[in-house]
């Protein structure tokens, strides 16, 4: 397993109970809609998580987390250049296309890939099904209810999307991390 310098990080999670502090401040209810600056806040962050799973996914032999969660997420308050770290190597493995399957049932079941969790072949991609899970959090929506929240809004449309097509139940069909960033400019706010 390798260590993180947690001394200068924030558990995405603390993050995630302070924005849920500040939402029943502002009277807004769990899974009600981030605020324009929220959403702002919450696009730079996962823009960064996505940029360090893709360095995990670019290796010759992609690296696969296989916990993508919150809680393995570290923010870094007062930096200057990027602000998060993944941790929590310890079920990552190096993926080989030509090997026989990896392990199956590894990570935590909330943020893990049906593929994973049914004991068939994964890829890299099982790394994005956990994003999905992790966009929804950090954006504090759902995917089934989240029409009910949006009244005429359209900030929510794109990201929306990216955490649905993340989710989708083929591994096949989920967009890579590169292909998320190549894209960013759809769902990130200037």
């Amino acid at each position: 397993m390798i260590k993180a310098d947690t001394e200068n990080y924030t558990k995405l999670n603390q993050k995630m109970i302070t924005q849920n502090m500040l939402l029943k401040g502002l009277n807004l209810r769990s899974k009600q809609l981030l605020p324009p600056l929220g959403y702002y806040i919450a696009s730079k962050l996962l823009h960064e998580i996505v940029i360090a799973i893709n360095y995990l996914h670019c290796f010759h032999l992609p690296i696969i987390h296989r916990n993508i969660k919150p809680q393995n997420i570290l923010i870094r308050p007062n930096a200057s250049d990027k602000y998060v770290k993944i941790t929590d190597l310890e079920l990552a493995v190096y993926h080989d296309p030509q090997s026989l399957s990896h392990t199956q049932s590894r990570g935590t079941k909330r943020y893990m890939a049906p593929e994973v969790n049914g004991g068939r072949r994964y890829s890299p991609s099982a790394d994005v099904y956990s994003l999905g899970v992790v966009i929804q959090e950090i954006f504090n929506f759902d995917i089934n209810t989240i029409g009910k929240f949006k009244n005429n809004s359209t900030l929510f449309d794109n990201i929306e999307e990216v955490s649905s097509d993340c989710l989708k139940g083929m591994a096949s069909q989920r967009p890579t991390c590169q292909h998320i960033l190549d894209n960013s400019n759809e769902w990130t706010m200037k």
